[in-house]
């Protein structure tokens, strides 16, 4: 768990400072609410693979519709922030949104590739 928890310490940074680096290239100053936006799919990741090992410890039949269940969750809120918190008045909204859902899709797929190999590991 630690390790899954390490890699998605080093993988939000690079999407915060990849991030970072498109809107600065745009020229799109959101400095600040990028980096809540980061800040938080950072959280729900963690608090997500916690989750799963607090079912793996408790009750492994319910573990993959409690990661399902989580993945879900994460899902709406973090598409409800995308969309209200990250300037939707902007005129480069488009592209905002666009980085926000790459970079939240980058991260939901290793996440899922880390924690699928975490609860079936080799034998």
């Amino acid at each position: 768990m630690r390790s899954i928890i390490l890699k998605e310490i080093i993988l939000s940074l690079v999407v915060f400072f990849a991030g970072l680096f498109v809107f600065r290239h745009l020229e799109v100053d959101i400095f600040t609410k990028w980096v809540y936006f980061s800040v938080l799919l950072f959280l729900l990741f963690v608090i997500s693979t916690l989750f799963v090992k607090r079912l793996i410890d408790s009750n492994k039949s319910w573990v993959a519709l409690g990661f399902t269940g989580i993945t879900f969750f994460c899902q709406i809120i973090l598409l409800l922030i995308l969309f209200i918190f990250l300037e939707p008045e902007e005129t480069n909204h488009r592209i905002v949104a666009k980085v926000g859902v790459v970079s939240y899709l980058t991260f939901l797929g290793f996440d899922t590739f880390w924690k699928i190999k975490w609860l079936f590991p080799k034998s």
